[in-house]
């Protein structure tokens, strides 16, 4: 490892640092606020990588977590920032006449989606923004051998995002909820040129969430 690469990862842990600091604050204060509320959200991420690879392509379960806080604009408007621990990747299967190579690509994430939600007087939403994901680690497994790949991924990501929701209301359950998006990828992820064109992350998130303080 090189000075400058030394250099670049020290600058992105204080970037992420900052920008989880930021972010818990504001989650704290404005969830203070009646308008304002917070929570947790966790569940899978059914991952895989959209580009062109030999093999054939399974989609490989990873986990999700983390906080959000949510603004109600108006009653049936809201914007929602996010703080997630996002597990991405793909899983691959290569057949020869020997055997069969299951080869497994993982990328985890800090991500941090700002989406914009309409919420129905019932309690379902639908939802839609832009996603910036912070890359934490990368690796390949494959027979039987783990291999660091961070170096070969991008940093960033930069992903649009597509979600419906439910949250249950005025029950001894209320705050929690089940959550569904579709996350695709709009950047390439790899720093290595392709033949086959760019790289993107693409997943699908299904879980469940719990709002602390209600809208009122």
């Amino acid at each position: 490892m090189n000075y400058q690469t030394k250099i670049d990862i020290m600058k992105k842990k204080i970037t992420i640092t900052l920008l989880a600091t930021v972010c818990l604050a504001l989650f704290t204060v404005l969830s203070a606020n009646a308008q304002f509320s917070g929570g947790v959200r966790a569940g899978t991420n059914l991952a895989t990588l959209n580009g062109t690879f030999d093999g054939y392509h399974k989609v490989f379960p990873r986990i999700y977590g983390g906080i959000f806080a949510n603004y109600k604009t108006s009653d049936a408007f809201a914007l929602q920032l996010e703080l997630s621990y996002t597990g991405a990747g793909d899983k691959l299967s290569a057949s020869s006449s020997d055997a069969t190579i299951t080869e497994r690509l993982k990328a985890n994430y800090l991500a941090v989606p700002l989406l914009a939600q309409y919420r129905f007087p019932f309690g379902g939403f639908i939802e839609l923004g832009p996603q910036l994901g912070f890359l934490l680690s990368a690796k390949d497994e494959a027979d039987g051998t783990t291999t660091d790949i961070k170096e070969n991924i991008k940093s960033t990501d930069f992903e649009a995002v597509l979600g419906i929701g439910y949250e249950l209301k005025k029950t001894s359950l209320a705050g929690l909820g089940i959550n569904v998006r579709l996350v695709r990828g709009l950047t390439d992820i790899s720093k290595i040129p392709s033949e086959g064109g760019k790289i993107t992350n693409r997943g699908l998130n299904i879980g469940l969430t719990y709002r602390f303080g209600q809208h009122k």
